[in-house]
């Protein structure tokens, strides 16, 4: 997987008083993603988002991966169109990318910094995107 996608400005989304705060730590790009492939890599590819998550509390939290919504805005035919993320992997290292259904959930601690790195996958055109974490700003990312 190629990291050509340097540019999101160390972007965060934390909003004042915000329960999540989530940091883009890491873009990379590329036809594949671990033992996954998209289904045309003459048309589509893989974009591998990193993030340091953060709950505030009260207590612990629980967060569903497929509320992560990566959006195109850039300016094509496809703008506006909007993904929730294909695949999952904690940061942990220590589990294969799973796919993401509504059963997936991370349960974190308040306090508690945890890196999670969510898997789109879009049209090769699509190059201008925000991520939107949940209870946060959005998160700017344009691809090399």
């Amino acid at each position: 997987m190629g990291n050509d996608a340097n540019n999101f400005n160390g972007n965060t989304g934390a909003t004042d008083g915000a329960r999540w705060a989530a940091r883009i730590i890491r873009v990379e790009t590329g036809p594949t993603f671990g033992a996954a492939s998209v289904r045309a890599p003459d048309r589509f590819r893989t974009i591998a988002i990193t993030l340091e998550v953060v709950y505030h509390g009260p207590g612990a939290g629980d967060l569903y991966p497929q509320t992560v919504t990566l959006v195109h805005v850039g300016a094509t035919p496809l703008q506006g169109l909007a993904q929730p993320p294909a695949l999952f992997q904690d940061g942990r290292g220590d589990q294969a990318a799973q796919p993401v259904d509504p059963s997936v959930v991370i349960a974190a601690v308040a306090g508690v910094p945890r890196r999670i790195t969510l898997v789109y996958e879009f049209h090769r055109e699509c190059c201008e995107f925000c991520l939107y974490f949940p209870g946060c700003e959005g998160m700017r990312i344009i691809l090399a």
